[in-house]
């Protein structure tokens, strides 16, 4: 069984505080494809919106972050390929979203066409359309997708794809699927707080029998940051497998103030 990825970024930017985070959270897929490289799963972008995105990252270089401002096309092709370069979905078909506000929306020729036929000819495949932080709302947690053609008996055929719009999504269904990986969206071991560590806009999640608060540091060398019950002791540094690092409690970082 293989895993597919599909990352479509936004075809528009509202403000430079919209890019910004889409700026940020593609260096954190970068993270989450390291830390789930041992399962081979195939990471592909949608190269019309990563364009998008550089285009609309060089008019604001001076308004976005240093994060940002630094990311290009070439930190993709690290981990990931275009979709367009291998494209399988059927000229002559028709692929159809359903969305329950919206009614149906003609999908040919884009990402969501392409996971869909993908899917039709392994559907015993794990795939996912990281719809990132798209402006258009989807109350599901998949979307259903139509492919039609008169000249083909077997059609219409169904597939619903499962979606998720953000990187907390993502770590939950990577998770989900994977769940012999270390994680906070352990549900037996982590409680989701409400709690943001504001710098690098990370949940705070809570160790359910010990009240130890920890966050995933994305920024550094793809460690968590551990604190005791009241956020005011640092415990230390812990790796991937969850693990204390020794010697790595720094009596200067505080999470306190980030828990009210």
């Amino acid at each position: 069984m293989s895993t597919q990825v599909f990352i479509a970024l936004p075809s528009q930017y509202n403000n430079e505080q919209s890019l910004e985070k889409v700026g940020e959270s593609l260096l954190k897929i970068k993270t989450l494809a390291n830390k789930y490289n041992k399962y081979s799963i195939n990471w592909l972008y949608d190269q019309n919106t990563v364009l998008i995105f550089i285009e609309e990252q060089d008019a604001c270089k001076e308004l976005i972050s240093d994060i940002a401002a630094s990311l290009d096309i070439e930190d993709f092709r690290l981990i990931a390929n275009a979709w367009q370069d291998s494209a399988i979905q059927i000229r002559d078909c028709r692929y159809i979203e359903w969305n329950w506000e919206s009614g149906c929306i003609e999908v040919s020729g884009y990402g969501l066409a392409e996971i869909t036929e993908r899917k039709i000819l392994a559907e015993n495949n794990l795939f996912l359309y990281f719809d990132l932080e798209a402006n258009i709302t989807r109350n599901r947690a998949f979307i259903p997708i139509l492919k039609d053609a008169l000249h083909i008996a077997r059609l219409p055929i169904l597939q619903c794809i499962d979606t998720v719009r953000d990187i907390e999504g993502l770590q939950t269904w990577l998770y989900t699927n994977f769940p012999d990986e270390f994680s906070l969206q352990n549900t037996n071991r982590f409680e989701r707080t409400n709690y943001i560590y504001t710098p690098s806009r990370q949940r705070i999640y809570k160790d359910i029998q010990k009240g130890y608060y920890w966050y995933f540091d994305f920024y550094h060398k793809n460690h968590y940051e551990v604190f005791d019950s009241t956020g005011d002791n640092h415990l230390g540094k812990a790796d991937l497998n969850g693990d204390l690092i020794p010697n790595t409690a720094d009596s200067n970082k505080k999470l306190g103030d980030y828990l009210s």
